[in-house]
């Protein structure tokens, strides 16, 4: 059986001394993301509908928290998690 990669990816970072972490699980196809929250794994709300391309997730950690930003790597079009959403940056 042939090891192919499917379109999930799951990207990790700590911070805050690294006594903390975020995971965030994304579908480079789709765009569709969720963070692992107290409840499970929790889909992020889109600003609005993202059409299907090749994304790709980058999470910065800062010193109290961290920094999430996500491109479609063939248009160009860029976002960051703003108030517990995906927002462009326009």
């Amino acid at each position: 059986m042939a090891n192919e990669e499917g379109p999930y990816k799951v990207s990790v970072a700590s911070y805050k001394d690294a006594t903390k972490y975020i995971v965030l699980k994304h579908n480079t196809v789709t765009g569709e993301s969720w963070v692992f929250g107290k409840q499970g794994l929790e889909k992020l709300p889109e600003q609005e509908a993202v059409p299907a391309s090749n994304y790709a997730v980058e999470i910065v950690p800062l010193l109290q928290g961290w920094f999430a930003t996500r491109i479609d790597t063939l248009s160009g079009r860029t976002w960051s998690i703003k108030k517990g959403r995906w927002g462009e940056y326009k």
